[in-house]
């Protein structure tokens, strides 16, 4: 329904993804998910475990977008975009290093890696098809320039990784992990 509105209506999505290349009529996103964010619980949802709910609910899960008339972004569009790999296109680059741009979907922590799953809205996530950056959490030096502000990016926020090394991930064949190494850059947009 997002994309039908986003091709058929003099409107732009700003909010929480971003068609990051510029022309929203190829933007192809279905990967919309729910972040994490807490807030005081509306009245409905206390009304509801009052009168009914079969189970107390503490957290509720909503998706929402923001739209806007205008033709601005929330991120300024990347004027050398030809540098950058765009996520439907990181298959062709596996085992290379590359510079990507992505708008944060969500932050997993594991025991060896923490994940960014990142979208830039190329390419039609499902279930067993993401695009990660991976930070090593046993490299002390880039744990300790990385972690804190990588684990703490929000759902909507972008991110551009520079040298990344692009690998096939081992339990999901179609997703594909960026790994940060020594030579590795990131920069974070709020």
């Amino acid at each position: 329904m997002r994309n039908e509105v986003l091709e058929f209506c003099n409107l732009r999505l700003y909010s929480p993804c971003n068609y990051l290349w510029g022309d929203k009529k190829q933007y192809s996103c279905s990967c919309f998910s729910t972040g994490k964010v807490f807030w005081k619980k509306p009245l409905i949802i206390g009304k509801l475990n009052e009168n009914g709910l079969i189970k107390n609910r503490r957290d509720v899960s909503f998706n929402y977008m923001i739209l806007k008339k205008d033709s601005n972004n929330k991120y300024a569009t990347i004027k050398e975009a030809n540098v950058f790999t765009k996520l439907k296109d990181v298959y062709i680059k596996e085992n290379q290093k590359i510079n990507v741009q992505g708008i944060v979907r969500c932050v997993m922590e594991k025991p060896n890696y923490l994940f960014a799953s990142i979208c830039d809205g190329t390419k039609a996530m499902s279930d067993d098809e993401h695009v990660h950056i991976a930070l090593r959490l046993d490299n002390k030096n880039l744990k300790d320039r990385y972690y804190s502000v990588l684990k703490h990016m929000n759902l909507g926020q972008k991110i551009i990784g520079k040298n990344l090394k692009c690998e096939r991930m081992w339990k999901y064949p179609k997703s594909y992990i960026l790994i940060i190494e020594e030579d590795s850059d990131l920069e974070f947009y709020y």
